[in-house]
């Protein structure tokens, strides 16, 4: 969480205007689907399931998939490259969404979600 917000932070500075999590950018398509986008798309999923189940340790493998998985496309990807907005807008709309998720599971196992180390 506290890298997101980090990213998000270096982003504004450098003049990238505000993400919303709720509106999705173009990507291109060649791009392919992500470790970390299959598993963004399954948070509805696991927190009902780990309610239902009455299984909060399902949230938390899930939310240390995500941070796997986000820290790996971190080291893997350009994030914030001025030359291409297009790539830019949408990884800085895949962390917002990454921030949320990973704010959000926390939220739900009792644990707070530093912005900073």
């Amino acid at each position: 969480h506290a890298r997101t917000c980090s990213l998000l932070r270096k982003a504004k500075e450098m003049g990238f205007s505000e993400i919303s999590e709720k509106v999705s950018p173009t990507r291109d398509v060649s791009w392919g689907i992500t470790p970390l986008e299959q598993l963004l798309v399954r948070f509805e999923y696991i927190v009902e399931w780990s309610a239902s189940e009455r299984a909060p340790h399902r949230l938390a493998h899930f939310v240390t998939d995500v941070a796997r998985a986000f820290n790996h496309w971190y080291a893997e990807t350009k994030i914030l490259t001025p030359d291409d907005p297009k790539s830019s807008s949408y990884c800085l709309f895949l962390a917002a969404n990454t921030q949320n998720v990973i704010a959000q599971s926390l939220y739900l196992l009792g644990i707070q979600a530093p912005e900073e180390m």
